[in-house]
């Protein structure tokens, strides 16, 4: 159950995005493309790989 006191005292979202937590590090947009599109190159990889055993498993 979700204790609503709680989450009515905290910040909303959206005042975070506006005005962000000067306590937590900032993200570097640049950075953060870069890792996910090393996810999604890995993920890309690894459906090719398994589409292409499973091609040679059927011959």
């Amino acid at each position: 159950m979700r204790d609503h006191r709680a989450i009515n005292t905290e910040r909303s979202h959206r005042a975070m995005a506006i005005d962000p937590d000067p306590n937590q590090p900032q993200r570097d947009p640049g950075a953060e493309m870069i890792r996910k599109a090393r996810i999604a190159t890995a993920i890309h990889m690894a459906l090719r790989a398994r589409a292409i055993a499973g091609q040679c498993e059927t011959r």
